[in-house]
């Protein structure tokens, strides 16, 4: 089963409950090439290949979030001192599915590609 929610580390001093945070959110299939991710560049000129922030992400990991499948939004979180890791858990999970849903409902492309040619109107978009 793909990964969802990755705790990448930490932060802050010790006695704060702060977390640094991936979410893996899937991409509506009619949207993937909005969220390629395309190589960066070495000084050379040579491509450098999209990774995730999670060190431990394997080579198909990877290649979805390049393809624009999966979305890797990163945040930290604070939360308060005394807070059970079941409660840590249940949080996340929460702010997964608010992203999720975000992300499922919000379509900046819904007009995508529409255009004008002097005399009419083409409809163009993206469900």
């Amino acid at each position: 089963m793909p990964k969802k929610i990755i705790i990448l580390d930490r932060v802050g001093e010790p006695s704060d409950v702060a977390y640094r945070v991936a979410f893996w959110l899937t991409v509506p299939s009619t949207r993937y090439a909005f969220y390629v991710k395309p190589a960066g560049m070495n000084p050379d000129g040579s491509p450098i290949p999209f990774k995730s922030a999670w060190k431990d992400a394997t080579e198909a990991d990877n290649q979805d979030l390049r393809d624009g499948k999966v979305l890797e939004v990163i945040e930290t979180y604070t939360l308060p001192a005394g807070v059970t890791l079941a409660q840590v858990q249940t949080f996340l999970q929460n702010k997964f599915t608010e992203k999720q849903d975000w992300l499922n409902s919000i379509n900046p492309y819904v007009r995508y590609g529409s255009y004008w040619d002097g005399t009419s109107w083409t409809a163009g978009g993206v469900s």
